[in-house]
């Protein structure tokens, strides 16, 4: 099972970073110029067409890079896409790219917070499983299925992380947040 989650996570990267264009058609050059595609060839598949990198595995490839030559601390939150004419000038964006986050909340807290921000964040991820683990037996006398709800948030909250940084859609954490209370009260009130 777990095989199929991490091939599961690695096409679902793939697809999501990755497209297979014609780039001598106008679809390829109106994408290229909207700023969605590169003009970077991962691998020639065959006359015609090629696989690109789009503009999310751009973000994240920058992020790495600049999160290496900034460490222990990073660039400071928020400050990445600050850097957007900095990344076009060293050739890790296209010309026709517009400034936005990583697109990931690890590649995020790596290159904003460095290495003391992405483990404070793993962390935290640690002791929210090991919370849930400690309390399992509570959440499946309660009710299984609070259980296995808040491990799915969880699961597709920490999935999720690789191509969209979660913490700027709301959505996301405000779910995260509910359910996390509304287990909490459940566990509080079966033990008074």
């Amino acid at each position: 099972m777990r095989l199929l989650i991490m091939m599961l996570t690695i096409i679902y990267f793939i697809i999501t970073h990755l497209g297979i264009y014609d780039s001598n058609s106008f679809n390829y050059k109106q994408l290229l110029e909207s700023g969605l595609v590169s003009d970077h060839e991962v691998y020639k598949i065959s006359e015609n067409f090629s696989i690109f990198e789009n503009n999310y595995m751009l973000t994240k490839r920058a992020g790495i890079i600049y999160g290496f030559e900034n460490q222990p601390f990073g660039i400071g939150s928020g400050q990445f896409v600050h850097k957007f004419e900095y990344f076009k000038e060293r050739g890790l964006y296209t010309k026709y790219m517009e400034a936005f986050e990583p697109h990931s909340l690890y590649t995020g807290f790596w290159v904003e917070n460095g290495i003391v921000g992405l483990m404070s964040l793993l962390i935290l991820f640690f002791l929210l499983w090991k919370f849930f683990e400690k309390n399992e037996p509570n959440f499946i006398n309660l009710n299984g299925h609070n259980y296995l709800a808040c491990g799915a948030i969880l699961f597709i909250y920490l999935v999720d992380g690789f191509v969209t940084d979660v913490f700027f859609l709301r959505y996301y954490f405000l779910i995260f947040v509910m359910t996390t209370v509304i287990i909490r009260k459940k566990i509080m009130s079966s033990n008074s």
